[in-house]
């Protein structure tokens, strides 16, 4: 997901150093992205400067507000790891595999229109996944600025179709019912984020 280059970042965010911190006992770079609208979350990672491996990621709300982070509380560089650490813990016989293939759709033969995308904001993939439980096959639209993703799912439905808002954590979720289809729109950016790829999204006219 991230860019080409980093240099593409700087049109929606502002990047800086942050404050420096010690991570699993390793002193730390900081790198701070600061969003320039309300369309997208601030960022914070704290990097081993001797490695360049990321120690510490934390996402940041509208409030500075901490909404999700991972790091490192133990870690060692560079030592020996045996075999037995790469065996599963877990009863692969009571584990199901379904194997679902998606098949990569030209834009031109998605049959819907994405408009009014939130700055910066472009379409990067586009594929036909098979349906959870049978019927036609539904579209899956994936959007990125470079740092955040969100994904666009439109699927036929039989009955009324869904409508209204949701978040876990960071991740927000937005659905609504077009013309016999539930669209779902879900990704670790801000509510308005979502719901104004929700409301762009439209039947191509044939």
């Amino acid at each position: 997901m991230l860019p080409a280059a980093i240099t593409e970042l700087n049109e929606h965010y502002v990047v800086a150093a942050g404050n420096p911190g010690r991570i699993a006992g390793i002193d730390a770079r900081a790198i701070r992205l600061e969003p320039r609208d309300a369309y997208r979350y601030a960022h914070e990672f704290w990097i081993d400067p001797a490695s360049g491996m990321l120690l510490k990621a934390a996402v940041l709300g509208p409030q500075r507000e901490t909404l999700e982070s991972f790091t490192f509380t133990q870690l060692s560089l560079h030592s020996a790891l045996g075999a037995e650490a790469l065996a599963p813990r877990f009863d692969e016989a009571k584990v199901r595999v379904r194997r679902i293939d998606a098949v990569d759709v030209r834009p031109e033969d998605w049959g819907w229109q994405l408009r009014n995308l939130p700055p910066g904001f472009r379409k990067q993939h586009a594929m036909r996944r098979p349906a959870a439980q049978g019927g036609a096959d539904g579209l899956h639209v994936m959007l990125t600025d470079g740092m955040a993703a969100v994904s666009v799912f439109i699927e036929p439905v039989a009955a009324a179709a869904r409508e209204g808002a949701a978040a876990v954590g960071p991740v927000q979720v937005y659905r609504r019912g077009v013309e016999g289809f539930q669209v779902t729109v879900m990704g670790e950016v801000p509510a308005l984020t979502v719901r104004r790829v929700a409301d762009g999204i439209e039947r191509r006219a044939r």
